[in-house]
Order: C-alpha cells, then structure tokens, then sequence
C-alpha cells in the first residue's frame, strides 16, 4: 500500500473520530457514568435504602457507588413493591452524598442528604411534586448527622458542627431558604432527635460542656430542651446520667408523655432506656426496655430475655 494511500485512510478515520461520539469509536465506557448504561445499576453498590409509602404508589431512593463517586437513585412502584421503575440519578458529580433521609407530605416528596464532597460534611435538601419526574435545586440546609421533620408545610433540619454544635434550620417557603433558628447552648452533642408539634420543638441529645483548656467534657448525660418558637429556649434539662457510650437517642410522644429512649454500650451487652415526662421538667425511674449481647468474637449477637424489659434502675 503506498504512503499516500495510507495518509488518505489515517486521514478518514481521524475525521470520523472527531465527527462521532466517543462511544461509537470505542466499546470502552467510564464505570462511573452510568446513567446511560442499560442493565448496569444492578451492579452498583448500594450504601443506604429508604422506602416510603402514600396510598397506591412506594417511593425508594438510594445512595449508590464506589467511595468518592456516590450518587442518590430513585424509583417509584404503583404495585406494593412488585415492580419498580427504571432508577434514575437525582443527584450528579458535584456531591458525593453518604446518607440519605426521605419524608412524604401532602403529595411532596423531601429528601436530604450528607455529603462528603467537602472537607466538613454539609446537608442538602430537595423536593419533587410530581411523583419524583422533577426534583428542586438542591438547598444547603445544615452540617453532618442530619434529621428532618415535617410541620404544618414547614420543614425542619437538626444537624451537628464540626465542632459537636447542635444547628436547627426552619424553611417555611417549601424549602427555597432555609434559617437557622437555634438552639443557642454551650452544650457540645454528641446523637441527638427532635420532635415538634404546632411549632414546639423537642430537642433530646447526649453531651457534655467542653473545657477549653483541656477538651473533655464535662457534665455529661441524656438532656432535653423546649421551645415554643425556635427563638427562645428553655434550660436543658438532664434527663438521665449515662454510664457509658451512647450509641443513640430519641424522643416521641404519646398519651401527654414524652418518651425518651437511649442505648449504651455496656462491657458485653449493649442496654437501651426510658424515661417519660409530663412536662419535660421532672422524669420517671430510668428502665432497660431492651437488651442485646455484644458478640464476641466468632459469636452471633442474641437478645436477652424479655425478662430484663421489667427491670427497674434508679438513677
């Protein structure tokens, strides 16, 4: 073949090259765009589920991919779960969510999530009215360890600083901004829940005050804090002292009493309490309501008798 020959032929294919896409030239494809890849999101490792359910339709998102290429997926189920849609991507290479929260109200479908793009973990908030075909542009809505709830058309974000500061956040625009709101306290949190009903807020933590000089943490223990408008708050009040790591808290109501739940690590089995109030001010006896064995190694973790549900402790 002479050289002229073969300038003409290098010279077409590098004219078709620049002409057509990428993917006609070649059968290699990124793994991290996977949108366009039929029959790849079975592949994709999930992080986190979440499934909520209004009248005939369910709702699923879920955080899915590799570490630092993560995105958030939804689909939809008109048949109790039996089929699902195709999952789609909400979320694109900008965030790098790592947990995901999701709440349905009148018809609205709201969703935050963690993400760990940056250095200091930030939430992000959106919103889809139409069955989740469209979602809102993502809002900045807090800091790490993220809760919603929902009240009255008005969303509410409790979240955590980097430097264990609790930040509530208010949107009362179907979160086109969001305000922060309290609660302004010298406590360092540690887990933490919120409640709120007509605009009261139940806030419900473990921590401590921090001394500068040193930085531990002093005081520690389960407490609860009030307020009627988010502007003013109530003293914390202590509910209980722990006696040892707690791995979580929460707070619901029920029957004019207020539930407070937490659970400790104990040497070999980790214990959850309560304790209720009427008035948030004054609490019953502490009592374990569950118990479960810490495995050790090779070992399966088993629940203890239900006996121990009955067990009273003062403190």
């Amino acid at each position: 073949m002479s050289r002229n020959n073969i300038k003409i032929i290098l010279g077409l294919f590098l004219a078709l090259s620049i002409i057509l896409p990428v993917n006609v030239m070649s059968p290699m494809f990124s793994t991290n765009d996977l949108d366009n890849v039929q029959g790849s999101v079975d592949s994709i490792p999930v992080i986190e589920t979440k499934t909520i359910k209004n009248d005939d339709c369910m709702y699923k998102v879920w955080v899915g991919g590799e570490l630092h290429y993560t995105k958030i997926y939804y689909q939809m189920s008109k048949d109790e779960g039996s089929r699902w849609s195709d999952a789609k991507t909400i979320t694109d290479e900008t965030y790098t969510p790592v947990s995901v929260q999701f709440l349905e109200n009148k018809k609205t479908l709201h969703l935050i999530w963690e993400d760990g793009t940056q250095r200091g973990f930030t939430t992000y908030y959106m919103k889809s009215s139409d069955d989740g075909a469209t979602w809102s542009k993502p809002m900045n809505a807090g800091f790490k360890n993220p809760k919603m709830v929902l009240d009255n058309n008005i969303i509410y974000v409790l979240s955590t600083t980097s430097d264990r500061k609790m930040s509530i956040s208010r949107s009362e625009d179907e979160g086109s901004i969001f305000i922060q709101v309290g609660p302004d306290i010298d406590f360092s949190s540690f887990t933490n829940d919120i409640m709120v009903n007509d605009g009261r807020m139940h806030l419900v933590f473990s921590g401590g005050i921090r001394e500068p000089e040193t930085g531990m943490h002093r005081n520690m223990g389960i407490y609860y804090i009030f307020s009627k408008d988010g502007v003013h708050w109530n003293d914390a009040v202590k509910v209980s002292e722990v006696e040892a790591p707690v791995n979580s808290v929460s707070i619901k109501n029920g029957n004019n009493l207020l539930y407070v739940k937490w659970t400790e690590d104990k040497e070999r089995e980790c214990l959850t309490y309560m304790k209720t109030s009427l008035n948030g001010i004054s609490w019953d006896k502490k009592e374990i309501v569950d118990a479960v064995e810490i495995p050790q190694a090779r070992h399966n973790p088993t629940v203890s008798s239900r006996a121990k549900a009955a067990e009273k402790v003062d403190k």
